[in-house]
């Protein structure tokens, strides 16, 4: 009987450890799924960014070749050019 006893006493001591144990565990495991939940939202944000830079590169890549089209079309034909080959009136 007093065997008994003392491997109750153990058993008791043992599963008071593990519930101590599992208490880290569990937070832990609450700060990986807050982590990945952050991390997923910041992979959406870095695709959207990614989308909103492509579209910006584009806007300026159509502004700079009309602004290159407008150059190239004034030295070319500057606005008096006619004027002093007798083309004017």
């Amino acid at each position: 009987m007093k065997k008994i006893k003392q491997l109750e006493q153990q058993l008791a001591q043992l599963r008071a450890a593990i519930e101590q144990g599992e208490q880290p565990v569990v937070g832990l495991k609450a700060q990986r799924e807050a982590t990945t939940t952050e991390r997923a939202r910041i992979e959406a944000r870095l695709a959207e960014i990614k989308v909103e830079q492509e579209s910006q590169r584009a806007r300026i890549i159509a502004e700079a070749q009309l602004v290159a089209t407008t150059i190239t079309s004034v030295y070319l034909n500057p606005p008096g050019a006619r004027l002093r080959c007798g083309g004017g009136g």
